[in-house]
């Protein structure tokens, strides 16, 4: 008897030219690499990087992605055009490194992904302060999970601090994260941020809790210009005690507003109350 055995196997797709995502001429099996790889597929795992931008102008699934840094500051770009869907089955990640790098995702279409990471657990090797920022600059993007902001911290052995502080800034479009914001402020001594911009952007929270701080600095500003942050559960919800521009709450269930500020519109919608106690 002859038996047959199919495996797929995860591929890594490192983008080493500006153009499109379903294009070979982007991307190569290393980093620094040549192009002609094949476009990264369901379970491969797509690094964007050196400062390259990549467009999604058709719809695409992918494994996870990676924003990654090889010898540069600008992590690179990911652009999703309009009513265009890029699906990420696992996690999208933004590496941090010992040196301040950022990345962005833009465009007017959506990200689909089971997680959102702004750091990848890596401590700084190099002394000294540094921010790894991501943009999301209009674009929709759908957390099916949570969205972890990660701050890590090493010592030299001379005792010399190493910070890598985590920076996540939506500038305009809609995130919504179906489980929680979650910070890890490493040894509780660095500083997290979590910005809502002066584009009109829109948070979504859906998870029973929607934030979930460690120690250390936490900065969670959401009252930029034209900002909305939803609470849109089901069920009950502790709305973070805080200044908004717009608030609305929305789903179902008590929403617990001891402490909240709104400088703007506050909504109601479903069959959401609102409690202060």
């Amino acid at each position: 008897m002859t038996i047959f055995i199919n495996q797929t196997y995860a591929a890594d797709r490192y983008l080493v030219a500006t153009g499109n995502w379903n294009s070979t001429s982007v991307w190569s099996t290393e980093p620094t690499g040549g192009t002609g790889a094949s476009v990264p597929g369901t379970g491969d795992v797509a690094f964007i990087q050196r400062g390259f931008t990549v467009t999604v102008r058709e719809n695409a699934t992918v494994g996870s992605v990676n924003f990654s840094t090889y010898n540069t500051g600008n992590l690179g770009t990911l652009t999703i055009n309009e009513n265009i869907t890029l699906t990420v089955n696992g996690a999208t990640t933004l590496y941090n490194a010992s040196a301040a790098v950022n990345a962005s995702i833009n465009g007017f279409g959506t990200l689909t992904t089971s997680e959102l990471n702004i750091g990848n657990y890596v401590n700084p090797g190099t002394n000294g302060t540094y921010t790894h920022t991501l943009e999301v600059l209009n674009a929709t993007i759908n957390i099916s999970g949570n969205l972890n902001i990660r701050s890590e911290y090493n010592t030299s052995r001379f005792g010399t601090a190493r910070r890598s502080n985590g920076v996540l800034n939506i500038v305009g479009g809609t995130v919504t994260v179906n489980g929680s914001v979650i910070t890890n402020n490493e040894n509780d001594v660095n500083t997290a941020t979590l910005t809502l911009g002066n584009s009109s952007p829109t948070l979504i929270l859906n998870g029973a809790t929607p934030f979930s701080l460690s120690g250390g600095t936490n900065n969670i500003n959401l009252n930029g210009t034209g900002a909305t942050v939803v609470y849109g559960r089901a069920g009950n919800q502790t709305v973070r005690q805080t200044t908004y521009t717009n608030l609305t709450l929305a789903g179902g269930g008590t929403k617990t507003t001891t402490g909240t500020t709104v400088n703007g519109i506050l909504s109601m919608e479903g069959t959401a109350t609102a409690s202060a106690a």
